[in-house]
Parts: C-alpha cells; sequence; structure tokens
C-alpha cells in the first residue's frame, strides 16, 4: 500500500473520515449549495485513477462529469456514462492519460518478463491494457533494431500514450458518440501529463508544456464554435486552478492519498467534490457509473485501487429523482418499456432494487416519488453486498481499517444523508444485522425520518376520522 497514503492517514479513524465528509457537505449547503456555482455540464472527463493526476474538473468552472477507472478504461460502464453525459450536453470529452501508470507498468513487466501481476486492482483489468504494453515493447524492439536504445520506463510511458488512443477508438466504436463528434460537433481531448516533476513537461508532444493541474492537449477531434470556446475557457480556468492551488498540487504529486472513495451515479446534481466540498489534496476518488454498475470489473478494480490506496471509507452514494431508477419503476410497476438505449443497458442494474421498493410501497402506503428515492438506498445495500463479496474488502473491513455506508443526495437541497439500513463494520451477518447506530447520532436518515412523519400522519388521519363517526 502507498506509504504516503498511510502517512497521510495514520491519525484518523474511519468513522472520523466519514464525519469529516458529512461535515464538508453541511458546509457546502450553509454555502448556498448548487445554487452558487454554474450548474452546466460542459465536458466529461475519463481519467485513470491516479490522485497525482489533477483531472481537468479542476478547473473553476462548472460541474464536471468524472469517470475514474484504472488506466482510464473506455468499456461499458465508461462508455455509457459519456454517452449519458454528452445526451445531458456535455461538449467536451476528456480522455486523460499520465506518465508512471502503476497498471500499465505492472502489465508491462507481466507481457515482457512474465512477472506475477499482485496488486487486486491491476489483476482485473490488465488484459485490457495488455495491447498497448504489446505494441509499446514491440516499438521498443523496433527502436533497438535500428540502434536507439528506449528504456522500460520510457517504453511505458508510451504504452500509457497507446492505451489513450485505443480508449479513443473504443469510444468512437460507439454510434452514438461518432454521431455528437460528426454531426454535433462534440470535441473529444487526449490529453497526458508527466507526474514525475516539475514542471511536469509532456513527454509525447515538443512545445506542448504540460505542468501538474494543466492541461496538455495531445488530440481535438470533431469542430464546434461553442464547444472550442468552452474549451478556451475551461484551459483559462484551469490555469487559474492550478496558480491558486499550487501548494496543494505539489503535496498530492508527493503519493496517492485516497482518504474516501465514492461510488456514484452519473448526475452533474451529485459531483463528489462539489457536493462534499472538497479541494484537490482532500484524497476523494469518485468512481462514477450510471446506476452504480459495480458488476462492471473496472469499477470494481476501482474500489480495490482506492482501498488499496488507503481509503478508509467506501461511500456508496445513489441520488433522489434518479432517472434510471424512475425508468424501471415505470417499466415494473406500469408496464412502460424503456426506449432510450443507454438507459436500457443500465436499468437491470437496479431491478432488484425497485423491486423491493415496490413491495415497501404497499406495505407503507408510499408514493411514487417516495418509492423511487426509496429504490435508491436499496440500492446502495446492494451495492454494498456485492462489495463485501470481496475477500480483501472483508479483510480490511474486520481489521477496523475501513467502513462501508450507504447515503443519498437529495438533488432538491443538496444534502447527502445516511441511506437507510446500512451498516459500517464487521463480518457480512454483522454487517446488515442492525442500522449504523454509531453514527445515527449524528446523522439523519431521511427515509427513516420520512416514514415516521408519514406514520404520525395516517395516525392522525385515522384518529380524526374516528372522532368524526
Amino acid at each position: 500500500m502507498d506509504s504516503h497514503a498511510l502517512e497521510a492517514g495514520k491519525d484518523t479513524t474511519p468513522e472520523m473520515e466519514a464525519e469529516r465528509m458529512f461535515n464538508g457537505n453541511k458546509e457546502f449547503v450553509e454555502r448556498g449549495g448548487m445554487k452558487s456555482i454554474k450548474k452546466e455540464t460542459g465536458c466529461v472527463c475519463s481519467c485513470c485513477m491516479d490522485t497525482r493526476v489533477q483531472k481537468s474538473c479542476n478547473c473553476k468552472m462548472g460541474l464536471v462529469t468524472t469517470v475514474d477507472t484504472p488506466g482510464s478504461l473506455m468499456r461499458k460502464a465508461g462508455r455509457i456514462a459519456v454517452e449519458k453525459a454528452i445526451k445531458n450536453g456535455a461538449l467536451i470529452i476528456f480522455l486523460e492519460g499520465h506518465t508512471d501508470c502503476g497498471a500499465l507498468s505492472a502489465t508491462f513487466d507481466w507481457v515482457k518478463y512474465g512477472k506475477s501481476i499482485t496488486d487486486p486492482d491491476v489483476k482485473l483489468v490488465a488484459d485490457q491494457l495488455v495491447p498497448a504494453a504489446q505494441m509499446a515493447i514491440q516499438m521498443q524492439e523496433e527502436a533497438l533494431a535500428k540502434g536507439t536504445i528506449i528504456s522500460d520506463n520510457q517504453a511505458k510511458d508510451l504504452a500509457s500514450e497507446l492505451n489513450q488512443r485505443s480508449q479513443l477508438n473504443r469510444l468512437m466504436s460507439s454510434l452514438m458518440v461518432e454521431n455528437y463528434v460528426k454531426n454535433w460537433g462534440v470535441i473529444i481531448v487526449e490529453t497526458m501529463y508527466n507526474v514525475r516533476e516539475e514542471p511536469y513537461v509532456s513527454l509525447f508532444r515538443p512545445g506542448k508544456t504540460v505542468k501538474m493541474g494543466e492541461f496538455g492537449v495531445m488530440e481535438i477531434t470533431g469542430k464546434n464554435p461553442i464547444a472550442e470556446a468552452q474549451l478556451g475557457e475551461h484551459i483559462a480556468k484551469n490555469q487559474e486552478f492550478r496558480i491558486e492551488k499550487l501548494e496543494n498540487i505539489r503535496k498530492v504529486a508527493k503519493g496517492q492519498t485516497i482518504r474516501v472513495a465514492v461510488l456514484n451515479c452519473t448526475s452533474k446534481d451529485t459531483t463528489t467534490h462539489t457536493i462534499m466540498n472538497k479541494q484537490v489534496d482532500d484524497g476523494y476518488m469518485a468512481i462514477t457509473s450510471p446506476g452504480i454498475m459495480i458488476k462492471d470489473r473496472n469499477i470494481m478494480g476501482g474500489v480495490m485501487y482506492a482501498v488499496r490506496h488507503g481509503a478508509k471509507v467506501i461511500d456508496v452514494n445513489m441520488h433522489t429523482d434518479c432517472s434510471i431508477i424512475k425508468a424501471m419503476f415505470e417499466q415494473m410497476k406500469n408496464g412502460k418499456e424503456i426506449r432510450d438505449v443507454q438507459m436500457a443497458e443500465v436499468a437491470e442494474n437496479v431491478a432488484d432494487a425497485v423491486s423491493r421498493a415496490i413491495k415497501e410501497q404497499k406495505k407503507y402506503h408510499l408514493t411514487d416519488e417516495e418509492t423511487i428515492n426509496r429504490a435508491a438506498e436499496i440500492h446502495t445495500e446492494n451495492v454494498a453486498r456485492e462489495l463485501l463479496k470481496n475477500d480483501f474488502i472483508k479483510e480490511r473491513i474486520k481489521n477496523g481499517k475501513l467502513i462501508i455506508i450507504g447515503t443519498v443526495t437529495n438533488t432538491r437541497n443538496d444534502e447527502v444523508t445516511l441511506a437507510n439500513h446500512m451498516t459500517l463494520s464487521g463480518e457480512m451477518a454483522e454487517v446488515y444485522r442492525i442500522t449504523a447506530e454509531t453514527l445515527r447520532t449524528w446523522i439523519p436518515s431521511r427515509s427513516e425520518t420520512q416514514r415516521q412523519e408519514k406514520l404520525v400522519e395516517q395516525k392522525t388521519t385515522e384518529q380524526k376520522k374516528i372522532r368524526t363517526v
């Protein structure tokens, strides 16, 4: 595990990190919440998990959908997240890679020297990185035949660049993305960071310098005056951000520090760093996918990566008024077929939660809106159950090094509250035995409070009827 991560978080417990997370959200709400910032989704950013790479979202400009996976892999979850973002108005897609990539380095050594891959998160994704590693090794051998030596470190960095091109090709294989790029002028920007030392100069494009936290444009596809103007604004705001946060960025550059891993649904109203009021060096890692597609191995790889680098909290965060849950609810309860292609691909992911919520609707006389929001809570529990099937995660919980919580962001007032029936630690049987009593004293449960209020209201109504009779 990263020594810097251990050093940075050695004086805090998982519960302290959870409290810190909720306090950050409270500060954000008190400051005015989403009303206080620009809400347009200007771009979607597919990045590697490495916290040393300062994502394009760090540009002081509106909200950005981020999709973090080991090696910034554009497979099903990532592709659908990007499709959903551009459908919701994003005009820029950033594909961000970096030098010194641990996942690609391990894959390279595996392909070239047969070295075993020991990191559990890399094991989950290594096969997807093999083509880039193979191409880099081939280029290394071809250069050697011509009398030029490319070191392994240089070849590994080259593999990172080749991997970015591979992800671009994979993304462009989506008919929807291709249509938006060719006909609507959505811009795709590839960037690459050298994370080793200041001034963090790009190794791949002479004349284009890339400083930590600053854009390094490798190639741009698409043409759209509005999108190009937005890109220029993003670059300017990103440079402002870099100047303002340089010391924070330097601190991050010393090593990877992850305190909290947030598994969240794709929504421009629930951007993790914004909602939690966190800065670049606060150690928050967002692992984003539509409906939290935890069975996608790239998403699970992201969770494993965060835990391996010191995360003490896994926050499974859904939000109210979730369009995916709404679509599945309408199909299950009212027989309305899901016609949206992207929605249909991911809706099955929340089917169990919706089914259970519908049963509760009948039992507790919930409205449709309450039922949809209840399904979001239940889904956080389902995701946590999947996480607890992993021995590495279960061992960390058992040893008191990690907690899992489920939360729901209320998109109307930006408050993040603990989902009902979620717990924090212990073996699997224990984990779901009771709700998180240790946090109940200072984190209200929205759904629990709503149900109590509803029961009181029903009782009052019944009493009025009796008096009337």
